[in-house]
């Protein structure tokens, strides 16, 4: 398709398994904004292709790709899943036919914030160099923002079965401060918020080539995250044995500048009100704890 309308335009995905942006939360935050949007998934295997398929997303391997463009691509795939991540990223901005919009969805790894400080869009990133981790995110942000594409920064991901709180629950012990701040957002705000990306570079208000950053704004400590997924009905699991009590508290994030320029509130105001909430989200249904001893 070379041209679209707002109502019905055509949405490139380009994921890989263990995605940072759900194909289920995409979908539906993209279906809210387009009614009658086709969205296409491409993945690296098929393993995930019948469940894409369940949620209204055409899935397509990334080896039976051709050259065809779309007006609006998101690419949302970890570096791990790479040997060349700038250049995955180079080889995706070929599916962007440039009149849409092109998102990025890249990290606050990259902000170089002093521990236990406040960051926001604001904080200086680490230049190229001093972190081998930010290099391979900075360097693909880099080919995003001089194409004219939009890079939202990702605090860390979370929904009712799947984040840091499921790792904390089953392991016994964690050589972390039991202070240390975890900054978060929920998959499905995380979506949304890409999709208002979307949105707001192709009315015009934004122009492009800009970061976003997309957080709840409310950190939380690693005891805290356990103690509330505890405290529910719906967690079961045990407290783990912090072992560092010196190490980093990590930084504490909010996004001022995202909010006031998309628009953007997060659905799931911060974990522990979603966990005290019960839990509940889109990807899996309420359950309780087992009662079996």
């Amino acid at each position: 398709m070379s041209s679209c309308t707002f109502a019905t335009p055509r949405v490139e995905v380009i994921r890989s398994r263990g995605s940072p942006l759900s194909a289920r939360a995409a979908r539906s935050s993209s279906s809210s904004k387009f009614p009658a949007a086709s969205v296409i998934g491409q993945t690296n295997t098929d393993t995930s292709h019948e469940r894409l398929l369940s949620l209204g997303v055409f899935p397509r391997l990334k080896e039976k790709a051709g050259d065809e463009q779309y007006p609006f691509v998101v690419f949302s795939a970890p570096p791990s899943g790479s040997e060349d991540y700038a250049a995955e990223v180079e080889a995706a901005l070929k599916y962007w036919d440039g009149s849409g919009a092109f998102v990025f969805t890249s990290s606050t790894a990259v902000y170089a914030g002093k521990d236990g400080e406040p960051c926001d869009e604001s904080t200086p990133q680490f230049e190229i160099g001093e972190s081998p981790r930010a290099d391979r995110l900075l360097k693909a942000e880099a080919a995003v923002l001089a194409a004219g594409g939009s890079v939202v920064r990702l605090a860390g991901l979370y929904h009712s079965q799947r984040g840091a709180h499921m790792y904390f629950l089953k392991t016994p012990s964690l050589a972390s401060n039991a202070d240390g701040l975890v900054n978060l957002i929920h998959y499905e705000d995380a979506a949304a918020a890409c999709v208002d990306v979307l949105v707001a570079q192709f009315e015009g208000r934004t122009g492009g080539g800009e970061v976003f950053l997309a957080t709840d704004g409310v950190p939380v400590t690693r005891k805290e995250m356990v103690e509330c997924c505890l405290e529910s009905d719906a967690y079961d699991g045990n407290m783990p044995e912090f072992t560092e009590d010196n190490g980093p508290l990590g930084k504490s994030m909010n996004n001022p500048q995202t909010r006031e320029k998309l628009g953007w509130v997060p659905v799931h105001a911060s974990f522990v009100e979603f966990v005290e909430a019960g839990a509940t989200d889109s990807f899996y249904p309420k359950r309780r704890k087992s009662t079996w001893k």
